[in-house]
């Protein structure tokens, strides 16, 4: 890729995490657990955290709908526009009543901001894929990846602590980073794609009427069975990943009462600055293996995670609860790498957006259900609730570990015509 589009690429996604990191779950599932208490049910602030916290995962169930909608088109353009959407939506919180609707309001904002957020993450993979070579693109990838972990951490953070000083502040907060985001918007539009019109020609021809029939969708599972085995053991450690944070939310303004600050630190701001300290081991690891063996290995730090966060919340252990935030980070360094580059290693030539339609699609079905059924446990068990996610993520790895055991034998074509 041109060193001008690199260049432009990082700064791009240096602005956009401001953004991002506004709208990240522990942020506003924070705010919402404090701000309309006594105005609302204790119900429905639960019912809301765990949408909030979902909704970055579970909005994905629209990527079949932005796959098809930019299939053959011009992808930096249909970024752009997504990019600003998001930015409008992020800026909602600025006029939001202290009341049920209030509450309602935010949770809509940002769902909604998380489904356009979903066209971003579905199209650009297809940008990445063209611009940056198999044998450079985790690294290129975990260098953006580290330079947004620190943004959306560092807003994080911010958030954190001007709202422990003025918990009125997130009316100014979030416009601001809105702002920060539609700057970021300003900058990806002068992308340049390498070989763009022959892309658009390939994905025209590829896929026809692809992405809106459950049949489309599931294409890619019935079609290659070694990609249909890794996407079962990646939902069994995802909807266990994704049960946790809910309930963690709740668990910090109840079981440890923390001030805002520490609830977004432990929550979000902790394992995302925590990422750029592994990303680089991570992303070395991944553009010499296959993603099936990579995953064998990662896995496990959500295992060792999700241990500690249950030893930690059943002693409410503060230092506990915050190491298994570092491992986690750990975790997201090597999963965020995976998560966006790890279809490739079985799509073919063109393919490469109807893949990640299908891979980000389960992703949402376990967002939506999953952070439901831990706030669910939570309230019906208590800490003991924490004990589902850690069996969920063991099974994960334990089948990641078979599969990586059995790959050696498998077809070496990763596409098994059914």
């Amino acid at each position: 890729m041109a060193r001008p589009s690199y260049r432009r690429e990082f700064l791009a996604w240096s602005l956009l995490p401001v953004m991002m990191g506004a709208l990240e779950g522990g942020v506003v599932g924070t705010i919402a657990t404090r701000a309309f208490v006594g105005v609302a049910s204790q119900a429905s602030i639960d019912l809301a955290v765990a949408i909030i916290i979902g909704a970055g995962a579970s909005a994905n169930l629209s990527s079949a709908l932005w796959a098809s909608l930019a299939s053959g088109r011009n992808k930096v353009r249909a970024l752009v526009l997504l990019q600003i959407a998001t930015a409008l939506c992020a800026a909602v919180p600025a006029i939001l009543p202290i009341s049920s609707s209030g509450l309602l309001m935010l949770t809509a904002s940002v769902v909604l901001a998380r489904v356009f957020w979903c066209g971003v993450v579905t199209i650009r993979t297809s940008v990445w894929a063209a611009n940056w070579t198999r044998d450079v693109r985790a690294r290129i990838t975990g260098r953006i990846m580290v330079m947004s972990a620190i943004a959306a951490a560092v807003t994080g953070l911010l958030f954190g602590g001007v709202l422990d000083g003025n918990p009125e502040a997130f009316r100014w907060l979030f416009p601001s980073a809105a702002l920060v985001g539609l700057a970021g918007a300003a900058v990806y539009g002068r992308i340049r794609v390498r070989g763009h019109a022959a892309l658009r020609r390939s994905e025209r021809n590829a896929t026809p009427n692809a992405g809106l029939l459950p049949r489309n969708i599931a294409q890619p599972l019935i079609q290659n069975r070694p990609f249909r085995r890794f996407m079962g053991c990646l939902f069994i450690l995802g909807s266990g990943n994704m049960m946790v944070d809910a309930p963690l939310v709740l668990a910090l303004n109840t079981r440890f009462s923390t001030d805002y600050l520490l609830s977004i630190a432990v929550v979000s701001s902790i394992p995302i600055i925590t990422m750029p300290l592994a990303v680089g081991l991570w992303s070395r690891l991944l553009d010499r293996v296959h993603v099936v063996r990579f995953r064998a290995l990662h896995s496990w730090a959500f295992v060792l995670s999700n241990l500690m966060l249950f030893i930690g919340i059943a002693l409410a252990s503060m230092p506990i609860v915050i190491i298994a935030a570092v491992v986690r980070g750990v975790g997201y360094a090597g999963g965020v790498l995976a998560w966006n580059l790890g279809h490739h290693d079985f799509a073919p030539p063109g393919e490469s957006g109807r893949y990640m339609g299908t891979h980000v699609t389960l992703t949402g079905i376990r967002g939506l259900c999953a952070p439901l059924l831990g706030v669910f446990l939570w309230q019906w068990l208590g800490w003991p609730a924490f004990a589902l996610p850690l069996i969920l993520s063991l099974a994960g790895a334990l089948g990641f570990l078979a599969l990586a055991r059995q790959w050696g034998q498998m077809a070496q074509r990763t596409v098994v015509q059914g």
